[in-house]
This record gives structure tokens, C-alpha cells and sequence, in this order.
């Protein structure tokens, strides 16, 4: 694995368990230090560069508390992981606005939020990397996932849109689009299901039932994955998307082929200058 010259400071939210474990875990074999964050303050295991600060993205902007904190502790931030955030799948009809709301909160606002209160920093030190966790769902959402894969989306364009503002000041920024890795996202502690009475839309309860036998048996290793994104970070030129997984790559190849595709068959039509 790549490594840098100099240590650096990573704040990686959600480490409690997945992926967010398995990068912080990866990150302090490294040699670098992690301020993490978990709801409770706690995680299962404990490191000299490791410091665990109890933090809730479903809180209104708690974001620069957590900052200045782990400014006090570690004195800069070199790498900021938004990584904490949970699914919600279901029909869109029947999705309610509180369920809506919740899900923005903790998979957008709170991210944009962080962003902007590391941001000073970072530009401060004219150095940095920002990580956005999306997912696949982002690029190639799937029937009862549109709410979801909305909010991850919005993700996604922020970073891209961002990447471009931040260049000058030397802080890049990637968004990360995992596929299925072996972690409990599909367990009920991370993905919330908006309506269990789905008749209406047989594709959004095939999808469903299909996403509870996968539990537990996808085939992408977070370790592996944790390795990618260091070696991303290590990078000169780190990518503004990065692909995470098998059935990630064969689903955006796809998407992008329908794309284009349709482009072609539309052009004649869509493009209408004088």
C-alpha cells in the first residue's frame, strides 16, 4: 500500500462498524491518526492515534463543535470521510416526509455541513482531500431505492461542483460510489424500510426481498476497499469519482451505455442550436 511522507489527521464519520471501521482501522495502520466519530463516543477497539467523538449527523449543526474539537486535539485536519449514513427503501409514493427529511438530514445536510466547517481549515492550510461516501445507487438507482439514491445524488453533485472550487487552495475532492460489500447495510441498523406493504409495485418488492437474501453474502471486501481509498488519497492525481466494487463497475458501465446510447439515438433532435 502507498503511503505518504507526512502523517496526517483523518476525520472519518461513522466508524462504528462497515466500512467506516474497516477504513479507520486501515488508516491507523498507516501510521496516520483518526478523530472518528459514532453516536455513542464508543467503537471495538482502541488505538494511541485514535481519539472517538460522540457525534449524530440526525443533530442541527453540531458540525462546528466537532471540528473545533478535534482541532483542539490533533491541531489540523488533512483528510475529512463522510461516511456516516443509512439507507431508506421503499416505494416513492408512499415514502413520508418525515422519513424524507431524516434521510437528507443525515446523508446530505450533515456532509455539506461538516464540508463547510473543515473547509476554513483546509484552505488555511492550502491542503486537504475531502471524501464523500455515495453509493452505486447514486449512478444506477434501482425500484424502491429513488428516495435514497436522491439524497446520495445530491451528494455526489455537491462533491463534483465542490472539486472545482477548491482546486486552487489544493483540496481535492472525491466521491466514492460503493457497490455491495460485506457489511450490515442491509441489516436493519442502517437501512430503513418506508412501507412494508408494497402490492402496487411488484418491482420495488422484488427488489426488497432480493436485497434481504444478499445480506451478509456481497461480494465486496470493505478491507480491500479501505485499501483503495488511502491508496486515493496517497495519489498525486486521485480520481473526483471512484467506483467501489464488482457489481458497481458492471452497473455504471451500463448506465453510462444506456447514456449514450440514447444521446446518439436523440442527438438529431436534442441538438437544436442555430
Amino acid at each position: 500500500m502507498q503511503h505518504h511522507s507526512e502523517p496526517k489527521v483523518w476525520l472519518i464519520t461513522g466508524i462504528g462498524r462497515g466500512l467506516g471501521l474497516a477504513l479507520a482501522k486501515a488508516v491507523l495502520s498507516t501510521g496516520d491518526s483518526v478523530a472518528g466519530t459514532t453516536r455513542d463516543g464508543n467503537v471495538p477497539f482502541t488505538s494511541e492515534k485514535l481519539r472517538v467523538f460522540k457525534w449524530d449527523a440526525e443533530e442541527q449543526k453540531p458540525q462546528q463543535a466537532l471540528v473545533s474539537d478535534v482541532l483542539q486535539h490533533f491541531g489540523r485536519i488533512d483528510v475529512l470521510v463522510n461516511n456516516a449514513g443509512y439507507g431508506l427503501l421503499g416505494p416513492v409514493e408512499t415514502t413520508s416526509e418525515a422519513d424524507i427529511t431524516r434521510l437528507f438530514q443525515v446523508n446530505f445536510h450533515a456532509p455539506l455541513q461538516l464540508i463547510q466547517s473543515v473547509l476554513p481549515v483546509m484552505r488555511r492550510q492550502r491542503s486537504g482531500h475531502i471524501l464523500n461516501i455515495t453509493s452505486i445507487a447514486a449512478l444506477d438507482p434501482l425500484p424502491g431505492s429513488a428516495v435514497y439514491s436522491a439524497a446520495k445524488s445530491a451528494l455526489d453533485a455537491l462533491s463534483h461542483g465542490l472539486g472545482r472550487e477548491t482546486l486552487p487552495w489544493g483540496i481535492s475532492l472525491t466521491s466514492v460510489a460503493p457497490g455491495g460489500f460485506r457489511t450490515d447495510f442491509l441489516s436493519p441498523h442502517s437501512v430503513s424500510v418506508g412501507l412494508q406493504e408494497t402490492d402496487s409495485y411488484p418491482e420495488v418488492t422484488e427488489q426488497l426481498n432480493q436485497m434481504k437474501l444478499r445480506h451478509g453474502k456481497q461480494g465486496g471486501c470493505p478491507d480491500k476497499a479501505a485499501g483503495i481509498i488511502i491508496e486515493t488519497v496517497c495519489s498525486p492525481s486521485p480520481p473526483r469519482t471512484l467506483v467501489l466494487g464488482g457489481d458497481a463497475f458492471i452497473r455504471t458501465r451500463a448506465f453510462q451505455y444506456r447514456l449514450m446510447n440514447e444521446m446518439t439515438l436523440w442527438q438529431r433532435d436534442t441538438a437544436i442550436e442555430e
